[in-house]
């Protein structure tokens, strides 16, 4: 089981790392073999991701295409994203596409020397409704729960979650568990 540092990890809050690193301990004592690595790919994926991605765009031109009677009724936070895509040029979108390919690439060399990768699912407790109702609060809460899971889907790898205790308001935590795409029996 490779355990990366840094990225799964940053902005973590200290009861979601606790819960996670002590599912972890667990699978060791249980006989899994723990092993540090470095997976760079994770942290370069999600700064791509924040300049804004491809997922956006996909779905804008899912919907134009498919339920067009949808894009004047989604919500808020959607809609002002939907509006952005939009705007982005063709170049640009095919340009990031082929970075993540690029990422994806390297990033399936990371399974070479472990079956999976462990890190805590999401870094943080939901936020509470009053937390974001302004869309500049909700975009930044958005983008910490996400931070964790998006790497799996724009990587091309696949992932599960599995309970791994409790946060500091009793909340669920995850223990995520990532595998090369394809190797969902791992």
């Amino acid at each position: 089981i490779g355990v990366p540092a840094g990225h799964f990890w940053d902005e973590c809050d200290a009861a979601v790392a606790e819960a996670v690193r002590a599912a972890l301990a667990r699978l060791e004592r249980a006989g899994h073999r723990l092993v540090p690595i470095d997976f760079a790919e994770a942290t370069a994926a999600f700064e791509l991701w924040l300049g804004g991605g491809i997922v956006g765009a996909e779905l804008f031109a899912f919907l134009g295409s498919e339920l067009p009677e949808w894009i004047p009724i989604l919500d808020p936070n959607v809609g002002r994203r939907m509006e952005a895509v939009a705007r982005v040029p063709a170049l640009e979108l095919r340009s990031r596409k082929a970075a993540f390919a690029q990422l994806a690439a390297r990033a399936v060399r990371r399974f070479d020397d472990v079956d999976v990768i462990a890190t805590p699912t999401v870094p943080c407790s939901p936020p509470r409704l009053d937390e974001v109702t302004e869309p500049e609060r909700y975009r930044a809460a958005n983008m910490r729960l996400l931070r964790n899971t998006h790497t799996a889907n724009v990587l091309q790898l696949c992932a599960i979650t599995m309970p791994a205790g409790f946060d500091a308001l009793g909340m669920p935590v995850g223990l995520q568990v990532i595998a090369a795409g394809m190797r969902d029996d791992l």
